[in-house]
């Protein structure tokens, strides 16, 4: 009988950050409701979906890591990739509506990254093809240890404005985003 060892690879303990943004016009229009999606929740329509992906040619993201502590910028990140940083997907969540939703991972490894900017390119929301930045910090908790932590996003800045997100389910922190347009 022969016994064989190998040293299989084990996926990286990561920090997670999950994010949702509800965008809504000037009259409280929600403007993600009916944005197109390539694969949505099963066993639902795509008009009742509560989760799907949204096809790549409807945007562009960009995300932008920095290390960032007690109001302090610091060196890096420069160590570790990002993991799926490139899709968007709309998620509905009981109580604010649909929102535009990413889930960036990190190596928790050294991990000082708590402010990401986002970096959106959206016409079917934001009326034109313009990029709209979104600058946001984030808690970490380094008493959790495992393959997946989960980060804490406390503050959304858009357009000189200042948004506080709620947490809601999976994780997830939403900023409801007020855009100066009305949308008929």
């Amino acid at each position: 009988m022969t016994i064989s060892l190998c040293a299989c690879p084990t996926e990286p303990d990561i920090d997670r950050y999950n994010l949702a943004l509800h965008f809504r016009d000037a009259s409280g229009k929600d403007l993600t409701k009916g944005i197109e999606l390539e694969e949505w929740s099963y066993g639902e329509s795509i008009e009742t979906a509560d989760w799907g992906v949204i096809p790549s040619d409807l945007y562009e993201l960009g995300i932008v890591p920095r290390n960032y502590y007690n109001g302090e910028l610091l060196e890096g990140p420069n160590r570790f990739p990002a993991l799926y940083v490139d899709e968007l997907e709309m998620n509905r969540f009981d109580g604010v509506g649909y929102c535009l939703s990413n889930s960036f991972t990190w190596s928790k490894e050294g991990n000082d990254v708590r402010k990401l900017t986002y970096k959106i390119r959206c016409p079917y929301v934001f009326g034109d093809n313009e990029e709209h930045e979104f600058v946001t910090y984030w808690n970490l908790d380094p008493r959790v240890t495992g393959v997946s932590a989960y980060a804490s996003c406390y503050r959304i800045e858009y357009e000189g404005k200042e948004f506080t997100s709620q947490p809601v389910r999976d994780n997830y922190h939403v900023g409801i985003i007020v855009l100066d347009r009305c949308v008929e």
